[in-house]
């Protein structure tokens, strides 16, 4: 299974936020609609900036560090 690291901000210099997620599409979604995280919802970080595939998810979760 394929693993995703993806930043997303709120605006241009604003607050990323970084996750990890094996369903890339279904998390952006998430975020989106306010239903994936308390910090998310607070800074509304909707623009996708990268994001890179990997397996396992232990390669996924080194790249968040």
């Amino acid at each position: 299974m394929n693993y995703y690291v993806y930043i997303l901000a709120s605006r241009k210099h604003g607050t990323l936020y970084v996750g990890v997620t094996n369903d890339i599409a279904r998390r952006v979604d998430e975020h989106r609609l306010g239903s994936a995280s308390s910090f998310t919802r607070k800074y509304a970080p909707h623009r996708t900036q990268q994001s890179r595939v990997g397996r396992p998810a232990c390669f996924a979760q080194s790249l968040t560090k």
